[in-house]
């Protein structure tokens, strides 16, 4: 899709915005941010149309999960689904700085304390750690370690990443 971004087709270009959109990853949240400054006025009017619908979409999100949490006080898996969600939208690359940086924070202070003995919660917490600041998101990836032994290699991966994230030697 990122290919397409770059032919002169204005067709091919929609056609990527769009699939760009459905994948909702930053680096293709990314690539929808650069077509919105493309020459031609109509590859601009379809990434910002991508971008509003992308943003509605989490927004919405966000307020089901809610709900649900509301109507579910008591259920931890919902509230996990709702920080998932909010910690999605935050890394997405939709949001500004201290925005993004607010809901990071509230993220982590919610999973905090489910963090200690849910490997969900666990897992979600390092990610918004790593997020926040990569080098203090090693205490987070040992708890993940003790919570979920069985899951050894992915863990071993995670701190070779973070490390050559670093610029650190593994």
């Amino acid at each position: 899709a990122a290919d397409a971004l770059l032919s002169r087709d204005p067709a091919l270009k929609r056609g990527a915005i769009e699939t760009l959109a459905r994948i909702r990853t930053t680096a293709s949240v990314d690539w929808i941010l650069r077509a919105r400054t493309a020459a031609a006025p109509e590859v601009r009017f379809y990434a910002t149309s991508a971008l509003t619908q992308l943003k509605r979409d989490f927004e919405l999100s966000i307020r089901a999960a809610e709900r649900e949490t509301v109507l579910h006080p008591g259920d931890a898996a919902l509230r996990l689904t709702l920080e998932r969600v909010r910690y999605e939208y935050a890394v997405s690359g939709m949001i500004d700085g201290p925005a993004r940086e607010a809901l990071l924070l509230e993220c982590r202070r919610r999973a905090a304390a489910a963090a200690e003995r849910e490997p969900g919660a666990a897992r979600l917490a390092y990610l918004v750690e790593r997020a926040i600041d990569p080098a203090a998101s090693f205490a987070a990836l040992e708890r993940l370690e003790r919570l979920a032994p069985d899951h050894g290699a992915r863990w071993l991966r995670e701190r070779v990443e973070l490390l050559f994230e670093l610029g650190r030697p593994a």
